[in-house]
C-alpha cells in the first residue's frame, strides 16, 4: 500500500507537531488524572463501577504515520483519495493479510444469525436460568435431573461471546447491521437491530447466534436515557459471564472519549476482559472537515490533503488524551462508517472488524 506525505517538508511538519505533543504529555497526564478522580455524570452503568485506581501503563500511538495519495480531476478519481476507515484501520491497528480477510469473509457471507434471546434480567439468560433451576431442583431431590426445564437445548450450548458496549447513540445497532447484513443499505424490516435516533432505546441484552459458532451480544447504551437497572444487568453480566471473550466499545468520532468510557476500560482490564475500541461515524467526521462544495473546488487537491492529515491528527489526538495508549492490556483501535454520503459511498472498515471479532473467539 502507498502512503504520502506530498513532500518531505510535509514529513517532517508532521514529526515537528508529534515530538511538540510529547513537550505537552506532562501536562496531558495531569489532566487525565484530575480526570480519573472527576465526579463522573450518573448514568445506568458507571455509577457502579470503582473510580480509576492508578494510572494505565503506555501504548504507543500511531500519529506520524502517512496517507495514501495519486490526486487526480474527476470527482470519482479524488473521492478515493480521501482518507477512509480502511486507510486509519491499516494506520493505527494494522489491517490483516487478504488471506485473512478472505477466511473472515467466507464465514460471515455464509453465516446463519438467529436472534436467540432478548432480556433485561442477567438471571433470564437461558443456561444462567437453567443452572438455578437445576440447583433448586437439586435441593429437593437427591436424584440427579437431565430435565432442560422448557429450554431449548441450543440455548444451553456455551459459545464464545462479544460484547458490544457504548454511550447512547453510539451506533452498536447500525454496526450490527453492517457487521451481519452483507447490503450497503438496508430498510426497516431488514435490520437485526433497530436504528434509532432516540438516545437510550435499547433497553435490553441481545444475543444474535452466528452459525452455532459465537454469539454477539448487544447491550443498553450507557448515559442520556438509560437506567440504573439496565447497568445491573450489564454489571452481572462482566463479572460472572465466563464465556465472554472481548468486548468491543463503541466511540463516536465526532464526540470522542467521555469519562465514563475510560472508567469502563479500566474497570474491564482489572478483570482480565480484553477490550477493542472501534470507532464509529467517521462519514460525520468527514463532513467537519471536508467542505460540502469540495469537489467544485480549483484547489479539491490540497483540500484533501488538509482534510486527511487533520483527521489523523484529531484520532490520534482523542488517543492520546484519552490516556488509553497506556493501557495495560493494549487496546486495538479499529474505525467504520455506518452511514454514507458524498465523500463515503460504502461501508468500511467492517471486514477488519470482522477478523478481529473471529479471531477473538479463536474462530480463525
Amino acid at each position: 500500500m502507498q502512503y504520502f506525505f506530498y513532500s518531505i517538508g510535509d514529513a517532517f511538519l508532521v514529526i515537528f507537531r508529534w515530538a511538540a505533543s510529547q513537550m505537552t504529555r506532562f501536562t496531558s497526564c495531569c489532566r487525565y488524572c484530575q480526570r480519573r478522580y472527576k465526579h463522573v455524570s450518573i448514568d445506568y452503568l458507571t455509577e457502579s463501577i470503582p473510580k480509576f485506581a492508578q494510572d494505565l501503563p503506555r501504548y504507543p500511538k500511531a500519529a506520524s504515520q502517512t496517507l495514501p495519495s495519486n490526486l487526480c480531476n474527476n470527482t470519482n478519481e479524488l473521492r478515493k483519495k480521501i482518507i477512509n476507515p480502511n486507510i486509519l484501520n491499516d494506520i493505527f491497528s494494522g489491517i490483516p493479510t487478504n488471506t485473512e480477510v478472505a477466511k473472515s469473509q467466507r464465514f460471515f457471507n455464509n453465516v446463519k444469525i438467529e436472534l436467540e434471546w432478548t432480556l433485561a434480567d442477567y438471571n433470564e439468560i437461558p443456561d444462567v436460568k437453567y443452572e438455578i433451576l437445576k440447583a433448586k431442583s437439586m435441593a429437593t431431590s437427591t436424584q440427579s435431573t437431565k430435565r432442560t426445564f422448557g429450554i431449548k437445548p441450543e440455548l444451553l450450548k456455551p459459545l464464545p461471546e462479544v460484547l458490544l458496549m457504548g454511550r447512547t447513540n453510539a451506533g452498536k445497532s447500525s454496526l450490527i447491521n453492517n457487521l451481519l447484513v452483507s447490503k450497503k443499505s438496508l430498510m426497516r424490516h431488514e435490520q437485526l437491530a433497530y436504528v434509532s435516533s432516540k438516545a437510550g432505546f435499547t433497553k435490553t441484552l441481545n444475543s444474535f447466534r452466528l452459525s452455532n459458532e459465537l454469539r454477539l451480544v448487544d447491550s443498553p447504551g450507557y448515559g442520556r436515557g438509560g437506567v440504573e437497572i439496565q447497568g445491573e444487568m450489564i454489571l452481572a453480566y462482566i463479572k460472572n459471564r465466563r464465556q465472554l471473550k472481548r468486548v468491543l466499545l463503541l466511540i463516536s468520532s465526532t464526540d470522542g472519549f467521555a469519562d465514563e468510557d475510560l472508567q469502563l476500560v479500566h474497570y474491564l482490564h482489572d478483570r482480565g476482559i480484553p477490550v477493542d475500541i472501534v470507532f464509529t461515524k467517521m462519514d460525520e467526521l468527514l463532513k467537519k472537515f471536508c467542505k460540502k462544495d469540495l469537489f467544485k473546488k480549483d484547489n479539491a487537491e490540497t483540500m484533501i490533503k488538509e482534510a486527511n492529515q487533520k483527521i489523523v491528527e484529531h484520532y490520534s489526538q482523542l488517543i492520546d488524551e484519552s490516556g488509553l495508549e497506556n493501557a495495560r492490556n493494549t487496546p486495538r483501535f479499529m474505525f467504520n462508517n455506518a452511514q454514507t454520503n458524498n465523500f463515503l459511498t460504502e461501508f468500511m472498515g467492517i471486514k477488519t472488524t470482522r477478523y478481529y471479532l473471529l479471531r477473538s473467539c479463536d474462530l480463525l
